[in-house]
C-alpha cells in the first residue's frame, strides 16, 4: 500500500474517532444535565479510556463519578433510616466505587454494618439462652449493645441477666456463698461487727489492717445485695478495700499512704492517631492530676503510669477525643466578566501641524538668502486626514474551576494570577545595588471551614482580585507599578452540596476623548466632519460560586462514650463509688418500659464471638475497569 494511502486512511480513522468521540461526550453531557450521573460516567468513561491523554474528556468523567457518589450516598442515608441495611450497604458501596475519597461514605458503611452485626448477635444470643448458656448469651447481647448502642432487645436481655450474674471485683470472680438478699440492722456497733456478720452471709473472708479502728456505726439495709453492702459500709466509715482472692478481702483506711501500700500501679502507653500528643497530655495531666507522665513526640504516643481504674479512665478520654478531623471538598467556579466597548469615529489628522520650511545647505541659511526668499521657496507641511470608523464590542470570559480538599478549621488558598517583580535601586557609598520583590496580582480567594454536626459548614471566605497599572520608573531607576484591587470578606453557613453565588465585585472605567479642527469643527452640523471622538466602555465584573461537600464527617462518640463517671475529686476512676449501684455499662440505663420483642435475624455469615466481624464483601453497583494511566 502507497504511503500517502496509509497516510490518508490513518486521517480518515482519526477524523471518524474525533466526530464519535464528540458525540458520545454530547450524549454524556445531556444524561449529565438531566442528573442521569450513572449512564454519564459510563458514557465518559469509554471516552476517556480511548484518549486518556484528554484533559476534558479527564475532568468530565472524574465530575460525573464525584456527582454519581453524591447520589448514591443519599440513597444509603435514606435506605439506612428505614432499616433496610442490605441496600444501605450497596448504596455506599457504590459511592466508594465511584469515589474512593468519600469518607463519609466509609463512616455510614462502618455504622450499618454494625447494626447488622448488633442483629446477629442478639439472635445468637437468643439462641444461646434457649440452649441454657448464660454465659456466651450475656456475651453475644453485650456485643450486640457494645455495636449499636439503640439495640434496646439486647439491652433487656442484659438487665435480666444481671440479675443472676456472679460479682466479679478487682479481676476476681467472687465464691459467694448465697445469692439471696443481704438485711443489715445495726446500732451504734462496731465496724468489726459489722463485717463479721457479712462474712458469715456470704462466705467471704475479711482481714483488717492494723491501722483499722473498730468505730461505731449505725446501719439499717434491707434486701441489698453482697456488692452494695459492702460498698456502702466501706464508704460511710471512710474505709477501702483489696481483693487478694476469689474468697478474700483485706480492708484498710481510705488514706493516701494507705493507698499507696495496697494498691498497685500499672505503666500503659497511648498511640495517638489524630490528636498532638502534646495536647493530649495536659488534658490528661488536668482531668486525672496525674504526674507521672510524658510524651513520645517521635511516635506521637504518651506514657502514662497510675492506678488501673486511673489507667482506664485515660482510655475513655482518649476514646472520646482523639478523633479524626472532618474534611471538606470545595468546588469553586471564578468567572471574570470582561465587557470592552470602544468607538473611534471622526477625521484624524496626523500629523495634527502645519508645518513651514526654508531650503537650507547644511542646515544653515544666510542673512543675504533669506533677504532674496520669496513665497516659492517655502515648503509647507499639510497633516494626512484619516477617516476612522471603527466600533468594537468585545465579551471575554475567564474562567477557573479549581477543586480544593481541606481539613475541618485548615485554610485553602487559590491563586489565579502572576507574580510581578518590582526593582529597588540603593545607592549606598557610591554601590547601587538592586533589589527585587515579587507582588502577587490577579484572583486570590482563602477560606477557611468549620464543619458543625449537623454537616453544615462555616466559611470565612477572603477574596481579592488586582491588577497591574500605569508602570513609572523613579528618578533612581525603580520601577513602580499602580495596582487596582477589589476585595471582599465575609462568614456564611451553608449546607453540605450547597451552592452560594458572589458577584457585584464591578470594575465601570469610561473614557471619552474628543479632537476638532479649530474653527471648522464647531461650525454646528457640519463641525463632526471635521472632528473625531474616541470612545471607550470598559466594565469588569467577578462572579464566584462556591460549593462545600463533605468528604468526612467528625465522628462524635454516642452518649455513653462522650459521658462517663470519673470517680472522686482526689481518686479519678472510671468506676462509680458505689459499683454494686451502677448499672452494667455495656448494658447501658435500665429502660423503664420495655421495647416490642425484636425477631432474630436469619443467621448470616459471621465470624466467631471472640473476634471482631470481619466486613462484608462488597458488591460492586457499577463494574469498572481499572483506571486508565493518567498522563
Amino acid at each position: 500500500m502507497p504511503r500517502y494511502t496509509r497516510l490518508l486512511l490513518s486521517l480518515l480513522s482519526a477524523l471518524i474517532f474525533a466526530g464519535c468521540s464528540a458525540q458520545m461526550v454530547r450524549t454524556a453531557d445531556e444524561m449529565a444535565a438531566r442528573g442521569e450521573w450513572d449512564e454519564a460516567v459510563l458514557t465518559y468513561r469509554d471516552v476517556y479510556q480511548k484518549d486518556p491523554g484528554n484533559l476534558g474528556y479527564r475532568m468530565k468523567y472524574t465530575r460525573a463519578k464525584s456527582e454519581a457518589a453524591q447520589i448514591h450516598f443519599a440513597r444509603g442515608e435514606e435506605a439506612l433510616a428505614k432499616g433496610e441495611h442490605e441496600s444501605a450497604m450497596l448504596e455506599f458501596q457504590a459511592a466508594l466505587l465511584l469515589d474512593s475519597s468519600l469518607e463519609k461514605a466509609k463512616s455510614s458503611m462502618r455504622k450499618a454494618k454494625k447494626e447488622m452485626d448488633s442483629l446477629y448477635y442478639y439472635g445468637k444470643g437468643m439462641d444461646a439462652l434457649k440452649n441454657g448458656d448464660e454465659k456466651d448469651a450475656k456475651s453475644a447481647f453485650k456485643k450486640a449493645v457494645s455495636l449499636n448502642r439503640e439495640n434496646q432487645a439486647a439491652a433487656i436481655e442484659i438487665d435480666r441477666l444481671k440479675k443472676q450474674q456472679k460479682v466479679v471485683m478487682d479481676g476476681y470472680e467472687l465464691d459467694i456463698r448465697s445469692q439471696s438478699p443481704i438485711t443489715l440492722e445495726f446500732k451504734d456497733a462496731g465496724i468489726k461487727k459489722v463485717f463479721e456478720v457479712i462474712s458469715k452471709l456470704s462466705g467471704i473472708n475479711f482481714i483488717f489492717d492494723s491501722d483499722v479502728k473498730d468505730d461505731r456505726t449505725t446501719v439499717f439495709l434491707k434486701n441489698a445485695t453482697f456488692q452494695q453492702a459492702l460498698d456502702l459500709v466501706l464508704m460511710t466509715s471512710r474505709l477501702s478495700r483489696k481483693v487478694v482472692s476469689e474468697n478474700t478481702i483485706i480492708i484498710y483506711p481510705a488514706t493516701p499512704q494507705k493507698s499507696a501500700q495496697y494498691e498497685e500501679t500499672m505503666i500503659r502507653v497511648f498511640y495517638l492517631a489524630n490528636t498532638d500528643a502534646k495536647k493530649a497530655v495536659n488534658l490528661l495531666r488536668t482531668m486525672l492530676r496525674a504526674r507521672d507522665i510524658i510524651v513520645h513526640e517521635e511516635l506521637n504516643a504518651i506514657v502514662l503510669r497510675a492506678r488501673p481504674d486511673a489507667i482506664e479512665l485515660a482510655q475513655k478520654i482518649l476514646d472520646a477525643t482523639d478523633l479524626a478531623d472532618a474534611e471538606v471538598m470545595l468546588e469553586v467556579n471564578i468567572m471574570e466578566i470582561n465587557r470592552n466597548k470602544a468607538s473611534n469615529l471622526g477625521i484624524d489628522l496626523s500629523p495634527d501641524t502645519i508645518t513651514a520650511a526654508v531650503p537650507t545647505t547644511n542646515g544653515t541659511i544666510t542673512l543675504g538668502n533669506l533677504r532674496k526668499l520669496a513665497s516659492g521657496d517655502l515648503l509647507i507641511g499639510l497633516p494626512t486626514a484619516i477617516l476612522n470608523i471603527k466600533k468594537e464590542d468585545l465579551d471575554a470570559n475567564i474562567l477557573a474551576n479549581p477543586r480544593i480538599r481541606v481539613r475541618n478549621n485548615g485554610k485553602a488558598k487559590i491563586h489565579v494570577g502572576e507574580r510581578v517583580p518590582i526593582i529597588t535601586t540603593t545607592v549606598n557609598q557610591g554601590v547601587s545595588t538592586e533589589n527585587v520583590q515579587y507582588q502577587d496580582v490577579g484572583l486570590k480567594l482563602s477560606v477557611e471551614p468549620t464543619v458543625r454536626q449537623d454537616e453544615d459548614i462555616d466559611l470565612k471566605l477572603g477574596l481579592e482580585v488586582s491588577s497591574l497599572g500605569t508602570k513609572t520608573t523613579t528618578s533612581s531607576g525603580s520601577v513602580v507599578y499602580q495596582i487596582g484591587t477589589r476585595n471582599t470578606e465575609t462568614v456564611l453557613r451553608l449546607h453540605d452540596g450547597e451552592t452560594q453565588v458572589f458577584g457585584g465585585l464591578i470594575n465601570d472605567e469610561e473614557r471619552k476623548t474628543v479632537a476638532r479642527i479649530p474653527l471648522l469643527g464647531e461650525v454646528p452640523v457640519i463641525g463632526k466632519l471635521f472632528a473625531r471622538s474616541d470612545n471607550s466602555d470598559v466594565k469588569t465584573e467577578i462572579l464566584l460560586s462556591i460549593t462545600p461537600r463533605v468528604i468526612r464527617k467528625l465522628e462524635v462518640p454516642d452518649d455513653a462514650a462522650a459521658g462517663f463517671l470519673s470517680g472522686r475529686d482526689e481518686n479519678p476512676s472510671a468506676r462509680p463509688l458505689l459499683e454494686g449501684f451502677a448499672p452494667d455499662e455495656q448494658a447501658g440505663l435500665p429502660l423503664k418500659t420495655p421495647p416490642p420483642a425484636m425477631e432474630a435475624p436469619q443467621p448470616m455469615p459471621a465470624p466467631p464471638m471472640q473476634t471482631q466481624p470481619e466486613p462484608y464483601p462488597a458488591q460492586p453497583f457499577i463494574q469498572q475497569p481499572p483506571e486508565p494511566p493518567m498522563h
